[in-house]
C-alpha cells in the first residue's frame, strides 16, 4: 500500500510540473516594484513531492535507509548544502539564496524517487501532462487571453498590454502561449520534454507490436496505443509552435537529428523509422502552423524586427552580468537567486533587469568557482553508471536550452525538468537495448 502511495503521489507530482499552483509567503519590494526573483512560495508540488517521499521512506528497512544517508555521496550532498548555507548567511537577502538552496535540494530528492520509477510511468506522465498543456495552450490561441485563476496559478495575460509575450507581425500583436506556466519559453521546454517521451513511447509501441509480428490478442491494444501517440504527438508539437519558442524548437530539432543519427550509426532501423515519421509529422504541423498564422514564425525567425531586436540585444546584456565586483564574488559568486538583484542600478524597475539567459554562465556568476566546482562534483558522483541509449537525446535538450535560457536555474519547473532529464539518463542494465 506504502509502495502504491509512493507512485500515485510521485506520479501527482510530475503531472503538477507546469501548474504553479502556490502560497507565497515572502516577496521582496526593490525601487519600489516587486522583485520577481524574490518571490517565494510553496508550490502543490513541493507537497506532493515530500508525501511520496514519505511513502517511500516508509516502505524501506530502516538499516538501508542508514546505510543509504551513510553513503559517501549522500555525505557529500550534505556538505555541498552546508557550505552554500554558511556562505550566504552574511549575503544581501540571505532568505532568497536560502529559498533556492532548498529548490536545489528537493531537486535532488525528486531525482533519486524519478529513479525509482519505471520508465513507462514518467514517459505516459509527461505525455498526459503535455496533452493537457497542449489543449490549454491552443484554447490560449483561439481566444488570444489567458485570464487569471489563482487556484490554478495562472496569470493574466494580455496581448495589448505591455510585458505581455507576443509576436508581431503587420501591425498585428499575436499572444504566445503560456500554458499554466510563467513564460511562453518554459512551456516550450516542457513541451520538448514531452515530444521526446512521446517518441520514446512510440518506439516501445513498435517494439512490443513487432515482437508479436503485428498479430494475434495483443495488436489491438497496441494500435489504440499508437493512435493516440500519434494524436497526443500531433497537440504536443502543434502547441509547442504556438509558444513560438525559438530555443524549444531548436532542442527539439536537434535531439530529432541526433537520434536519426545515432539509429543509423547503431543500425537501430526501427528508432530511424519512428523519428523520420515524427520528423515529417512536426514539418507537416509547423507548414499548417505557417497558413493558420500567416507571417508570425516567419515575424519570429526574421532578426530585425522589432521585439527580435529587443530580444537578442536584452539576452546579449543579460550576459555581461557575470561581471564579479571583488575577488570573493569570484571565488563564492554572487548568491544563489542574487544575479538581478546584483546588477540592478538605483532606480530601476527590478523587471527591466533579467537573469543571465545562460543557466551556464548564470549558474557560475552565482555560486562562483568554488561552487560550481562543487556542483560539477556532484553532477559526477549522481551521473548513471550506464547510459540510457533511448533517453540520452533528453540530454541535448538541456544543453540547446541552457544556453539560450535561465529557467533551468531560475524556477521551480524548471528545477524540475534538470531532474527528469537527468533521471531518464540512467538505466540499470548496460545491455537494455532496441
Amino acid at each position: 500500500m506504502r509502495n502504491k502511495l509512493f507512485k500515485i503521489f510521485l506520479v501527482l507530482t510530475i503531472f503538477l510540473l507546469p501548474w504553479q499552483t502556490r502560497w507565497i509567503f515572502y516577496q521582496q519590494q526593490l525601487s519600489d516594484s516587486v522583485w520577481e526573483y524574490g518571490r517565494l512560495g510553496l508550490y502543490a508540488n513541493m507537497i506532493t513531492l515530500v508525501l511520496a517521499a514519505i511513502f517511500y521512506f516508509a516502505q524501506k528497512d530502516k538499516l538501508k535507509i542508514k546505510n543509504l544517508f551513510n553513503s559517501y555521496r549522500s555525505r557529500l550532498f550534505a556538505l555541498t548544502l552546508v557550505y552554500f548555507w554558511v556562505i550566504h548567511l552574511w549575503r544581501a537577502l540571505p532568505e532568497v539564496a536560502i529559498y533556492y538552496l532548498a529548490l536545489m535540494a528537493l531537486t535532488i530528492l525528486f531525482l533519486f524517487l524519478l529513479k525509482q520509477l519505471s520508465k513507462k510511468i514518467l514517459a505516459s506522465t509527461l505525455i498526459v501532462s503535455g496533452v493537457v498543456q497542449g489543449l490549454l495552450a491552443i484554447w490560449q490561441t483561439m481566444q488570444q487571453q489567458i485570464l487569471a485563476n489563482k487556484w490554478l496559478g495562472i496569470a493574466e495575460h494580455l496581448p495589448a498590454s505591455l510585458g505581455t509575450a507576443v509576436v508581431e507581425h503587420g501591425l498585428s500583436r499575436m499572444l504566445r502561449v503560456y500554458g499554466s506556466l510563467p513564460h511562453p519559453n518554459i512551456l516550450g521546454g516542457f513541451l520538448c520534454l514531452a515530444a521526446l517521451a512521446g517518441l520514446w513511447w512510440w518506439v516501445n509501441i513498435y517494439r512490443l507490436a513487432q515482437k508479436e509480428n503485428w498479430q494475434g490478442k495483443k495488436i489491438k491494444k497496441y494500435l489504440v496505443q499508437l493512435v493516440l501517440v500519434l494524436v497526443s504527438q500531433s497537440i504536443i508539437i502543434f502547441s509547442l509552435f504556438l509558444t513560438f519558442s525559438r530555443s524549444a524548437v531548436l532542442a527539439l530539432a536537434i535531439s530529432l537529428l541526433i537520434i536519426f543519427i545515432w539509429s543509423l550509426r547503431k543500425k537501430r532501423r526501427l528508432v530511424t523509422s519512428v523519428t523520420v515519421k515524427l520528423i515529417i509529422l512536426s514539418s507537416i504541423i509547423f507548414v499548417a502552423t505557417h497558413f493558420l498564422f500567416p507571417g508570425a514564425w516567419m515575424s519570429r525567425l526574421q532578426p530585425s524586427q522589432r521585439l527580435e531586436v529587443k530580444s537578442t540585444t536584452e539576452r546579449l546584456v543579460s550576459w555581461q552580468q557575470i561581471d564579479w565586483h571583488s575577488p570573493y564574488e569570484l571565488a563564492f559568486g554572487q548568491g544563489l537567486g542574487l544575479n538581478t538583484y546584483k546588477n540592478l542600478t538605483a532606480g530601476q524597475p527590478a523587471y527591466e533587469v533579467q537573469p543571465i539567459h545562460n543557466v551556464f554562465l548564470l549558474s557560475l556568476a552565482e555560486i562562483g568557482i568554488v561552487g560550481f566546482i562543487l556542483l560539477i562534483n556532484l553532477i559526477y558522483l549522481y551521473w548513471p553508471r550506464y547510459l540510457a541509449e533511448d533517453w540520452f537525446w533528453f540530454l541535448s535538450t538541456f544543453i540547446v536550452i541552457g544556453l539560450f535560457d535561465h529557467y533551468f536555474w531560475t524556477t521551480w519547473a524548471g528545477w524540475m525538468m534538470v531532474a527528469i532529464i537527468f533521471a531518464s539518463l540512467s538505466q540499470k542494465k548496460a545491455n537494455n537495448k532496441y
